[in-house]
């Protein structure tokens, strides 16, 4: 009678190096994308009769009056771009995680790819997004005086640091691709 043996391969997750950088950065270009995305304080407006109205991508804050209204095309082309650029930045995430802690389902190349397109797209996306928002944020000054000081803040600087982290992201993965390669 022989004896079979199993080998049974067993995988520790590792993160450490450029994989454990690429998830860490993902994840912290998904919070930063996510808190910049849900909240309003993409443009900031100090009006000279002290009140102080922020504009997010989804809704207008006035003191204590929070109002969605209708937006022009322009502003829901950054709506639309930045939702895709989140959109892509999750498929990056979901590739890193993949990439970092599960074997066997799919091949390491295939997944770096997955997270370089991904953040790529992302990256550009929302990029394009930020520049759209912040050419026109001055066409958000309906009904306010030429007083008005309209500025970027801190919603719209978390979209651009998840946007550069993306790209950070992008870089990593294709230098742990080539490695990979050879």
């Amino acid at each position: 009678m022989t004896k079979v043996q199993q080998s049974a391969e067993v995988h520790t997750i590792d993160l450490r190096g450029i994989a454990g950088a690429i998830l860490a950065l993902a994840v912290a270009a998904i919070l930063a994308g996510v808190l910049g995305f849900a909240t309003s304080g993409w443009l900031i407006q100090d009006r000279s009769n002290s009140e102080t109205t922020q504009h997010g991508l989804w809704e207008t804050c006035n003191c204590d009056t929070i109002k969605i209204k209708d937006r022009q095309d322009w502003f829901q082309a950054v709506q639309a771009l930045t939702t895709i650029g989140l959109g892509f930045g999750a498929i990056a995430l979901l590739g890193a995680g993949f990439y970092v802690c599960i074997h066997g389902c799919c091949t390491k190349g295939g997944m770096l790819i997955t997270v370089l397109i991904g953040s790529i797209c992302s990256a550009i996306f929302s990029v394009v997004g930020l520049i759209i928002f912040a050419v026109k944020k001055n066409e958000l000054k309906r009904g306010g005086s030429h007083e008005d000081n309209p500025s970027l803040s801190w919603s719209f600087a978390f979209i651009a640091i998840g946007a550069g982290f993306f790209v950070i992201v992008a870089v990593l993965s294709s230098i742990q691709f080539y490695r990979a390669r050879r």
